[in-house]
């Protein structure tokens, strides 16, 4: 299984599979450091207008902007601030709010959450092989045919 497969929630097939899929979900998740997430979000808004603040308004609102994605890894936030930019964000012209933000951070986070889900069902099980058919014997060949001409089937049109 690769982690791909993981990622999209499939079960892992061994013990190894799994462990990997669990160290790359764990690695994936760690939340960003709070000074990285200033300066990602020092980053993002200078492209908007930003009015004058004093120090302390424009440490609490920094302060917003880090308890709102305190949760998130650098990785996801960047590609959640990288979208909000591009063309395929219809609001891209709009100054983010830090919920916006985390909202598509959440969305960039699904495939380590498909991956959770892989390492919480465990190693699959193998699949159970249909029972094998018994040999059929001439005589119950026999018997099944005398039975079935005993229930005097006719053709349509003629005689059976």
């Amino acid at each position: 299984m690769s982690c791909s497969q993981a990622f999209k929630a499939q079960r892992c097939e061994t013990e190894a599979d799994l462990k990997a899929v669990s160290q790359a979900a764990d690695y994936l998740g760690r939340p960003a450091p709070r000074k990285w997430i200033a300066g990602r979000v020092v980053s993002l808004l200078s492209h908007y207008f930003v009015s004058q603040q004093d120090e302390t308004l424009a440490a609490a609102v920094a302060e917003d902007w880090c308890a709102m994605l305190a949760d998130y890894p650098a990785w996801a936030i960047a590609n959640a601030c990288r979208w909000w930019m591009s063309r395929e964000n219809p609001r891209k012209h709009c100054k983010p709010l830090p919920g916006d933000i985390q909202d598509r951070a959440h969305i960039e986070m699904e495939p380590v959450r498909a991956a959770r889900i892989t390492i919480a069902r465990g190693v699959a099980l193998p699949k159970p092989q249909p029972a094998a058919r018994p040999e059929i014997t001439e005589e119950e060949r026999a018997r099944r045919a005398a039975v079935v001409a005993s229930l005097g089937l006719k053709r349509i049109g003629g005689e059976a």
